[in-house]
């Protein structure tokens, strides 16, 4: 046990106290802090202006790609199948289109109307013919007093499908293909060819004349031409 006297040493013994700082020295941490803090500030405002640029160029080519598709949906196209017949040429859309052939022997048919010439043979099937000139009365440069039809030895075949109806389509020449927009469809106004009216959507003016669109299912449904 300590005595009174060691006691009373002990308690006599100095504490050590913690430095102070000076004022300057405060003042020189202070600095030092607000030195580190300018120095991050600018690559924060840097990293949150490169954010917005690549948010803003990210809506800019959204909005770009929207825009771009509304031209291309007010443009839509579809493909037709344009063909002459006398002096008139006629379209069809390609979808119903299947295949073109030279006119070959076919097969009358009895107790039908002059404009079935009759079936043609097709890879073991039997496709009625429709001759689109002697049908429309489109007058040929090529047809005889007696109404026989030189374009029937000459001419072209376009096989077409349309629903449950294959047919064959007679006509003098096929033109080609073209790409051709709802929206430039006109009002028919082919006045001469009065019996084309009724089978008629409209008609497209291209640059070396007009092409008279036909309204497929209507024309073989009126002709009654079944295969």
């Amino acid at each position: 046990m300590k005595t009174k006297d060691e006691a009373a040493a002990v308690s006599s013994k100095p504490t050590k106290k913690k430095p102070r700082r000076s004022k300057a020295d405060s003042r020189e941490g202070k600095t030092k802090r607000a030195k580190a803090r300018s120095s991050t500030t600018p690559k924060r405002k840097a990293r949150r202006g490169h954010a917005k640029v690549a948010s803003k160029a990210a809506s800019q080519a959204t909005d770009a790609s929207r825009g771009s598709d509304t031209p291309r949906q007010s443009r839509a196209t579809d493909t037709f199948v344009i063909v002459r017949v006398g002096s008139a040429r006629l379209a069809f859309p390609a979808s119903a289109t299947e295949e073109v052939h030279e006119v070959s022997v076919s097969t009358p048919v009895p107790r039908v109307p002059s404009y079935i010439p009759g079936i043609m043979g097709l890879r073991g099937d039997a496709v009625p013919l429709l001759d689109l000139g002697s049908f429309l009365m489109i007058q040929r440069e090529s047809e005889s007093p007696k109404g026989q039809d030189a374009s029937l030895n000459t001419g072209r075949v376009v096989v077409v499908k349309e629903g449950s109806m294959r047919v064959g389509l007679v006509c003098d020449r096929v033109l080609g293909l073209i790409d051709l927009a709802q929206s430039e469809l006109r009002p028919l106004t082919v006045t001469q060819l009065d019996a084309l009216q009724e089978y008629a959507l409209g008609e497209w003016h291209l640059s070396d004349g007009p092409a008279v669109v036909l309204n497929l299912s209507m024309l073989l449904e009126s002709a009654r031409v079944t295969g």
